[in-house]
């Protein structure tokens, strides 16, 4: 076949209704195989607390401790 017989040949397929649909399809699966392939979570964004402790648990255990052994009766 000579490039003047394959040329119209090519074109008819080209333009093809079936064949421009096939790959419109092909190439928006692709497009997002290639998106879910890249996909990144973003890390999750911690939550800052507003609330104002007047001491730490370790200082506020440590305090409670000397009040619970005056608390007790004398024998």
């Amino acid at each position: 076949m000579s490039m003047n017989e394959v040329l119209p040949i090519a074109r008819q397929v080209l333009t093809d209704k079936r064949v421009i649909g096939v790959a419109i399809a092909v190439f928006l699966y692709m497009d997002f195989a290639s998106f879910v392939a890249k996909y990144r979570k973003k890390p999750p964004k911690r939550k800052i607390r507003k609330t104002i402790m007047s001491s730490s648990p370790e200082k506020a255990a440590a305090e409670k401790k000397p009040e619970e052994q005056t608390s007790q009766p004398a024998s």
